[in-house]
């Protein structure tokens, strides 16, 4: 990923929230069966990360290429898509010498793979039902279902721990800006409203507060 230093996000803390809210990931592997040679393998999982970023666990079809990937410890990459949105030259304090732009957070996490013994991967499920159904006033559980129902979907799907030694945090949030254009642009996300401006709008402040001298305002 280009990566330019400003916009590196360092806080593991900060890029592990990223993923817990949005954990429906593109994971990515090269040397697919189907994709010409050096090709990539793309799935997109729900996958959870644990507490030190160290840890992405997801399942696939065992028909799909991520699986045998997985057997052979090949790389993979979960890429987390955080808020996302439109930034118009016409909140900055010269529109006439600007161009538009897009303002973004987003997560790489990389590492070898691994396909699951057979109880991580009951666990697994376990654990990803526990966590989507939460809040719910009856919540689905996998003992609910009839007896061998979850045993025989669990022989068609493959669970994947990737082992993370790489994490990429990129957090693009007008750093390259004045602060005047930061908070002009903040106002701007505040009056249009719109899809994915509450949540930049909430990194952008975040980021504000930690920017030494910019008001968050």
């Amino acid at each position: 990923m280009y990566l330019p230093r400003m916009f590196a996000e360092d806080d593991r803390a900060r890029s592990r929230a990223l993923c817990d809210e949005n954990p429906f990931a593109t994971v990515v592997a090269v040397g697919g069966g189907d994709e010409p040679a050096g090709g990539p393998e793309i799935a997109h999982v729900p996958c959870l990360v644990d507490e030190a970023c160290a840890r992405v666990r997801l399942h696939v079809a065992r028909a799909n290429a991520l699986a045998r990937l997985a057997s052979e410890r090949r790389r993979m990459t979960a890429v987390f898509h955080g808020p996302h949105c439109y930034v118009t030259p016409r909140w900055y304090g010269e529109p006439a010498r600007q161009v538009p732009t897009w303002n973004y957070a987003v997560v790489h996490a990389s590492g070898p793979a691994r396909v699951m013994e057979a109880g991580e991967l009951r666990a697994l499920v376990g654990e990803l039902s526990a966590r989507f159904e939460a809040g719910a006033a009856a919540p689905w559980r996998p003992e609910a279902t009839e007896p061998g129902f979850v045993d025989r979907l669990l022989a068609g799907i493959a669970g994947i721990v990737i082992d993370v030694d790489r994490l990429e945090g990129k957090f693009k949030l007008s750093q390259n800006r004045s602060p005047e254009d930061r908070a002009r642009v903040r106002a701007g996300l505040a009056g249009r409203g719109g899809p994915g401006d509450p949540d930049v709008l909430a990194l952008m402040t975040a980021q504000a507060e930690r920017d030494r001298g910019e008001p968050a305002g």
